[in-house]
């Protein structure tokens, strides 16, 4: 399967201790399961969350405390995250 290297811009899933300017290392397929992080392309822009497929559409939970799951069906999988480089 394809890779490929990601820098992060958000602290979406900051209490899997993934923080704005790490690197993730992204295995590309649109099948993830529930349990991974995934990259996906939301609103326009790469991000990462766990995602539950829901009928046609996604539950996307970040794992971040001040952040909710939402409800979307308009998202692009990429793949998902296998690997994280912490930005020091």
């Amino acid at each position: 399967m394809k890779k490929t290297y990601v820098k992060v811009t958000d602290n979406s899933m900051s209490a899997d201790r993934i923080m704005s300017g790490d690197t993730v290392l992204i295995q590309i397929d649109s099948d993830v399961n529930p349990n991974d992080i995934a990259a996906i392309i939301l609103d326009g822009v790469l991000t990462l969350r766990r995602i539950e497929k829901c009928g046609h559409a996604y539950i996307l939970t970040p794992s971040d405390v001040l952040m909710s799951p939402e409800l979307r069906d308009d998202i692009f999988i990429i793949g998902k995250v296998i690997d994280v480089i912490i930005d020091a």
